[in-house]
């Protein structure tokens, strides 16, 4: 009976899955990435915006890593996506400091799926101190959590709807 039995496979291949997700998830701008949202003075929003990317990047290979531990269906996808984020290849991306900001952005993104002792408003205040603001606004810090929750949530179910 084991002919009758569908294997297991992605809804799309590796590469052009890869490339769907960095640009849908992480070049795409939505309401909550953009510096407006937050009130931010104009001296800021480059940063910002290299930081959202930057977080946006590293929490879909945050998604993809823990996804192919899961299921080795997505190890190619994830190769592809690596791929994408060093396209100079692993050399330059130690050289250039890519590589470290991306497995910083990554423990970071940990922290706040995965909280210690240290309150979900202080991530926040943290992430904005990254880009010289010194945002103290509970309500603001409130709704980029709940951006960077939602975002999350968003890449995992989009990586889970790619098997079938």
């Amino acid at each position: 009976m084991s002919w009758f039995t569908k294997q297991r496979r992605l809804k799309l291949d590796p590469i052009p899955l890869a490339e769907m997700l960095h640009q849908i998830l992480a070049e795409e701008d939505t309401p909550h990435s953009i510096p407006d949202a937050y009130n931010l003075p104009e001296a800021v929003h480059e940063s910002f915006r290299a930081k959202v990317l930057l977080y946006r990047e590293a929490m879909i290979l945050f998604a993809l890593v823990g996804q192919s531990h899961a299921d080795p269906l997505f190890v190619p996808a994830l190769r592809e996506y690596e791929h994408i984020l060093f396209q100079d290849g692993p050399e330059e991306a130690v050289r250039s400091g890519r590589l470290q900001a991306v497995r910083d952005a990554m423990k970071d993104i940990a922290d706040l799926l995965t909280p210690r002792d240290d309150p979900y408003l202080s991530w926040a205040r943290r992430w904005f101190a990254g880009i010289g603001q010194d945002e103290t606004n509970p309500i603001t810090l409130g709704v980029f959590l709940c951006f960077w929750m939602d975002w999350y949530v968003a890449v995992q179910t989009s990586l889970k709807k790619m098997a079938e």
